[in-house]
């Protein structure tokens, strides 16, 4: 894998965790910390676009733009979309 794949994959995992920590409520004490949808769910993109444009440079392909259907297409030609290790 490259240097810049993985990158990509080590932030795809990052906005990851940060979505799941934002989108999980918790208690604080005597009171729920609200969760904060957007953010959260903002996180969540980017964590798929990151995941995307690492399996297509894995492929060896240059990956680019951030239309997640066009990065889905562009991996699909490529291979499975089956997450890194499986």
């Amino acid at each position: 894998m490259t240097a810049t794949a993985r990158s990509a994959q080590q932030s795809s995992a990052a906005f990851f965790a940060a979505s799941d920590r934002i989108l999980t409520e918790r208690r604080c004490g005597d009171e729920i910390q609200a969760i904060m949808f957007v953010p959260g769910v903002v996180c969540a993109a980017f964590s798929v676009e990151l995941g995307f444009k690492a399996m297509i440079m894995q492929a060896g392909a240059k990956a680019g733009g951030h239309n997640l259907l066009t990065l889905m297409r562009q991996r699909d030609r490529r291979g499975s979309l089956l997450p890194f290790g499986h």
